[in-house]
């Protein structure tokens, strides 16, 4: 079910290694807020932006979900 964890992980894509923020994509610069650990394992995160800190809001997704990898 789970494969063997990697010795050395690549981060996410549109993840800030020093802050840790998790960002939509590359576009993105508002971090998003965690929200849970989902049944298929993936982490979800959703937007904090509010209606008019963003000029993306409107067609924005808000949301995103990582894949889970042991390695870190």
């Amino acid at each position: 079910m789970f494969s063997a964890p990697k010795k050395n992980a690549l981060p996410p894509e549109a993840v800030d290694l020093q802050t840790k923020g998790v960002y939509l994509d590359e576009l993105c610069d508002i971090p998003m807020d965690y929200l849970e650990k989902t049944e298929e394992g993936t982490h979800e995160f959703r937007c904090s932006a509010e209606s008019g800190d963003c000029h993306r809001y409107p067609i924005c997704l808000k949301g995103r979900e990582i894949p889970r990898d042991a390695g870190h």
